[in-house]
């Protein structure tokens, strides 16, 4: 069984992410404390295993460090398009039951 060498800082940001504490994933994981202070690695089944149960793409597991998610403080405003102007025939294809309402 090869273990492989994961930051355990990821598995730590990985699991909060999710919204998840050790003991919610003790069953499928019983070393993931362990695993988490850098006195164990996962083999690659378990850290797969592990991905899929907080939701994150493998492939972040192996990045150096957790990466920033700054979350939006304030609500984005609302992109608007410029109205695009109705041709002759698509009104009545639209509206067929309501032509007076919709010309």
């Amino acid at each position: 069984m090869t273990r492989i060498p994961v930051n355990p800082e990821l598995l730590t940001w990985a699991r909060e992410r999710a919204g998840l504490d050790t003991l919610a994933l003790a069953g499928r994981f019983p070393k993931l404390s362990e695993w988490e202070a850098g006195e164990l690695q996962p083999t690659l089944r378990q850290l797969e295993d592990f991905a899929r149960a907080v939701h994150v793409a493998v492939g972040y597991l192996f990045l150096p460090a957790p990466p920033q998610e700054p979350l939006p403080t304030q609500p984005q405003p609302a992109r608007h398009h410029s109205p695009v102007p109705a041709t002759a025939g698509l009104v009545p294809r639209l509206c067929p039951h309501a032509r007076a309402a919709c010309a």
